[in-house]
């Protein structure tokens, strides 16, 4: 009985999944084959379900991120998931903004895998030694994103800013919004930075 629940509620996911996939070079009852495996197969060998990796596929899915990047972001949220002691379908969605606004600015990776990885790598570490949780960073992020697009920061230094505002208790949407603030602040005073300092630089030009 229960075996037979588990393969009922398994194709409901995949139906699911497959609703709001796009971006398949292939037949979608291959990608979705494919999908199934790599849950299994991650459920097989850890803690977390195979619903879990569906889930997350799902969510990524569903901000419009085609089949390739959103597969390759599924277990990667899971293990962030578990890691953290979070709620996948947040994790996920959380993951779906923040890469959806500053997937472009990973550096130091070759493939979509390895940018997956990098990404919850750097926000496992947020929540590690910032106690900055992913929900948090997205809220952030999305207050911020048009003045870090503009200075063209990296992902790196975006989390690296949100989480230093964080260690002094400005939290979340509130973080984004004042790191704005700043960055508009010094951007009307560069003249003066400039003659400081003693360099010449345009405002939209990385500072490094």
């Amino acid at each position: 009985r229960d075996s037979l629940k588990y393969y009922v509620d398994l194709s409901t996911w995949l139906a699911r999944a497959q609703a709001v996939t796009s971006g398949v070079s292939g037949k979608m009852g291959e990608a979705m084959n494919y999908l199934r495996k790599v849950a299994e197969d991650f459920a097989r060998s850890h803690k977390g379900t195979a619903k879990d990796v569906i889930e997350a596929y799902y969510r990524m899915a569903t901000s419009g991120i085609e089949f390739k990047d959103s597969l390759a972001a599924a277990i990667p949220i899971v293990k962030l998931a578990m890691g953290t002691y979070s709620d996948t379908v947040q994790v996920a969605k959380a993951v779906a903004g923040i890469y959806r606004l500053l997937g472009d600015t990973v550096e130091g990776v070759t493939n979509r895998q390895e940018k997956m990885y990098k990404i919850v790598d750097i926000l496992a570490k947020a929540w590690q030694t910032n106690e900055l949780e992913v929900n948090e960073v997205a809220q952030a992020i999305a207050n911020f994103v048009g003045v870090a697009k503009q200075y063209n920061l990296t992902f790196t230094e975006t989390i690296a800013l949100i989480a230093t505002s964080h260690e002094g208790m400005i939290k979340a949407g509130r973080a984004g919004r004042l790191l704005s603030r700043v960055f508009e602040d010094l951007s009307k005073n560069l003249p003066k930075v400039a003659e400081f300092l003693g360099v010449t630089f345009k405002p939209t030009e990385r500072i490094d």
